[in-house]
């Protein structure tokens, strides 16, 4: 549950930035990405919710166990961290590839090649453009998670 709530959350950080930067392309879309970036930072920073409230402004996860093993938490071994995240590597590479090859990466591909071309077959360049910005901001969460 707990994962789905991340990934919806960070999909819609990715719309809300992404809607600004759906007219501009190369070095000026970079560059609003990296201001999403110095936004968020700047939040974590300043919103005390965003990281519990805690002292030391650092982001904690809570100890949590799974059939007996600690997974998560200042307490995990780093033999598990290991797998937990090839885990989650090989379960995002596995989403992203299938995500790729299907109708939408196609979509994704046709707009970046040649967007007005992309269009005129069909393509809808703001649900392409968007859920670009949506996916890759769903792994983001998905892998801070």
């Amino acid at each position: 549950m707990l994962l789905l709530a991340s990934g919806i959350f960070s999909a819609a950080i990715g719309v809300a930035f992404g809607l600004p930067s759906l007219r501009i392309k190369g070095l000026y879309l970079a560059v609003t990405t990296l201001t999403a970036q110095f936004f968020l930072e700047w939040c974590f920073i300043r919103i005390p919710w965003l990281y519990n409230y805690n002292v030391s402004g650092a982001i904690e996860v809570p100890q949590r166990e799974m059939a007996g093993v600690i997974v998560t938490g200042p307490a995990t071994a780093p033999l598990t961290q290991y797998f937990i995240v090839l885990g989650v590597t090989v379960e995002l590479t596995w989403f992203v590839s299938n995500l790729i090859h299907g109708r939408i990466g196609r979509q994704w591909m046709m707009i970046r090649n040649i967007d007005i071309a992309a269009e005129l077959i069909g393509v809808r360049p703001l649900t392409a453009k968007l859920s670009a910005f949506a996916v890759r901001r769903i792994c983001a969460g998905w892998w801070a998670r």
